[in-house]
């Protein structure tokens, strides 16, 4: 023994605990003995563990050799238990076999007790290996298993042979291949195998799955591989081959990772980061713009005010304001592009709205275009902005008419309720397997090649001469689209025309929305209120504005400023409005804090950056209105007066 073995002996006798340990080593039997004498010391020793076997005598003073066992087995089951006694009786001697002991030996009988202490040993030693040896190889096969049949990759082994005799179900379901062992010779002849273009035919030698069954180590090799039934599939192959301990060949395995959809997608990825990039840039600007947009507005009103009557002044704001107008929906396209527009969305039937787009339509279009439709009267409701809808027919059909110029052509509109399922959601990176309403617009025109293809979402990006085009309908409608969770396909060839295939939401749970209408601008009765922007002009627009329509009006460009008057005065105002994006903290950053002042103060966000922000989310905040820049005084007005009049205790 490399160690002395490590034994624990309970006996209350000296003499015989001496006894015992002198016949162990009178026999060579190198070993640790740990005495224990009562129950206590007995379990004390077993919590520590450790013990290579455990000696027992039959009867102790207040304990006995088969509660000790029952203690044993319960504790430390693995450690060998041997009776060491002078008093055991026959039956008893079988109880406690039957009970677990390894094997007893009687104290007028010590001769017996090393060979019985070193067969125990070396049974349990080899119990051990054998039990250490089964559940590695369990284990080791349920792995292999799992692991197999879990990976989406397919995998297929060969013998020295080159016998294929390994296929996970991945590779039988993917590739079409059979569980029945395959020669390497005959294997060519299940499939046609391409280079990753798809149209190249591979000789046999470059085929990197036959060069990896033969030995030879292959990592990340793509090849396009058509089974006599089924789809073609690009795979990307790794292989290498088997040895066992000693350097013999076994064979080979190789994994083949179907990629056929990471390479549609890779595209459509692509394409998706190129156009998020443009719409973070587009919010951002429209941002700081509206910003601009809120000063020219505002102070147009105020100064009309002012005009007292004079014409030329008068027609002069009325301009100023006509141009703004035209700003502001430039900057809402962008918006709606960028997918930060704040829109008021309800259940609608997109069958009405198309129809009544394509009733304007039908004036302005060639006579030589013919307007087909199918429409399914029947389709679901969709979660939409009407107005919006009406935007994305008006552009889709705009431009169909312009790619078929003033030859005969044909535009067709369909709308019909579609059923996604996982398969065709998986090849779209914005579609979700569910229930959808396509809308469909395709034209005869003369079609796009594949670089104008993946550039017409882009804002700005037009194929028609100056002054013809904004570049923005269809980075519009994409925003639009998105922006209500659907998602846009688009084929089209040089010369066969173009499709649109636009898919929304169906609704299943309809519930009513509340329109709101507005009347005559709301007039204060002297309410202070605590106007927050960064922008000192809209802080100051602001404040002139609401002083005009009779409220008193403190402003602020400072958000510690603020917060320091709250602090000093926390019933010194009746409402706040806060801009959103400011330095030090944003607007919902500042509520908070206003909050934690005073928990029912009323306050109004303003932004011209929308994002996912809408009434319901920053309610969420203790916020109880969320205006949208660029603001009038109309909408101000209004805005103030709603979340003033909900506040007042009737």
């Amino acid at each position: 023994m490399e160690r002395p073995l490590h034994f624990l002996h309970l006996e209350d006798d000296p003499n015989d605990l001496e006894l015992v340990r002198a016949t162990l080593e009178s026999e060579g039997l190198m070993c640790d003995v740990e005495a224990a004498s009562s129950r206590e010391e007995f379990n004390a020793a077993l919590e520590r563990g450790g013990f290579d076997l455990i000696l027992s005598d039959f009867t102790l003073p207040d304990f006995d050799g088969l509660s000790a066992l029952r203690m044993s087995r319960a504790k430390a089951p693995e450690i060998p238990f041997i009776l060491v006694s002078g008093t055991m009786g026959e039956e008893a001697a079988i109880e406690s076999l039957q009970s677990g002991a390894t094997d007893y030996v009687l104290k007028h009988r010590l001769s017996r007790l090393v060979p019985a202490v070193r067969r125990t040993l070396r049974e349990s030693e080899e119990r051990g290996k054998r039990r250490q040896a089964e559940e590695a190889l369990q284990r080791e096969q349920q792995f292999l298993k799992a692991v197999l049949e879990s990976l989406e990759a397919g995998v297929v082994a060969c013998d020295s042979r080159g016998v294929l005799t390994v296929f996970n179900p991945a590779a039988r379901e993917f590739h079409g291949m059979s569980a029945t062992p395959i020669p390497s010779e005959e294997w060519a002849r299940h499939f046609d195998l391409y280079h990753p273009d798809g149209k190249t035919p591979m000789e046999k030698h470059a085929v990197p799955l036959f060069r990896a069954l033969q030995g030879e180590h292959v990592r990340g090799a793509e090849l396009m591989i058509v089974p006599k039934s089924g789809p073609a599939r690009t795979l990307l192959v790794s292989g290498q081959p088997i040895f066992d301990a000693g350097g013999t060949k076994l064979g080979a395995v190789v994994a083949l990772h179907d990629i056929t959809e990471r390479k549609q997608l890779e595209g459509q990825l692509q394409q998706a980061q190129k156009m998020e990039a443009i719409g973070q840039l587009a919010g951002g600007i429209a941002h700081d713009f509206n910003n601009i947009l809120g000063a020219i507005i505002g102070y147009t009103e105020l100064a009309k005010q002012d005009a007292d009557g004079n014409e030329a002044v008068l027609q002069s704001l009325e301009a100023v304001g006509t141009a703004s107008q035209r700003a502001t929906g430039l900057v809402r396209q962008i918006l709606a592009f960028s997918r930060q527009e704040d829109q008021e969305r309800k259940p609608i039937q997109l069958v009405q709205v198309i129809s009544e787009a394509l009733k304007l339509l039908r004036a302005t279009l060639p006579s030589a275009i013919e307007v087909r439709t199918t429409l399914d009267e029947t389709a679901s409701l969709v979660l939409a902005d009407a107005t919006q809808i009406h935007q994305i027919v008006m552009n889709l059909a705009t431009n169909a008419s312009h790619a078929m110029k003033d030859s005969p052509g044909v535009l067709d509109v369909k709308l019909t309720g579609i059923d996604v399922d996982a398969n065709f959601a998986r090849t779209q990176m914005d579609l979700r397997p569910g229930r959808y309403v396509r809308l469909s617009v395709s034209d005869t025109g003369h079609g796009m090649d594949r670089t104008t293809l993946d550039r017409i979402f882009e804002p700005f990006f037009t194929t028609k001469p100056p002054g013809k085009g904004s570049g923005m309908g269809l980075s519009t409608v994409l925003g639009i689209t998105k922006s209500h969770h659907g998602a846009i396909i688009v084929y089209s060839q040089p010369g066969e025309g173009t499709a649109f295939h636009l898919y929304f939401p169906a609704l299943d749970d309809v519930t009513e929305e509340v329109e709101l209408h507005s009347g005559a601008v709301p007039r204060g009765h002297g309410e202070r209120i605590l106007f927050v922007d960064d922008e000192e002009p809209l802080a100051q627009w602001g404040q002139n504005a609401l002083e005009r329509l009779g409220y008193d009006v403190t402003s602020r460009t400072d958000v510690l400023e603020a917060i320091a008057m709250m602090g000093e005065q926390p019933g010194r105002f009746d409402l706040v409005v806060t801009d959103m994006s400011m330095p030090v903290m944003n607007g919902v950053t500042l509520s908070q804090r206003l909050l934690q002042i005073r928990a029912d103060l009323p306050i109004i966000l303003t932004t011209g950056y929308v994002a996912s922000m809408t009434e319901a989310s920053v309610r969420e905040f203790g916020i109880r209105g969320l205006l949208v820049k660029p603001n009038t005084i109309q909408s101000l007005a209004e805005a103030v007066h709603r979340v003033l009049t909900q506040t007042k205790v009737p």
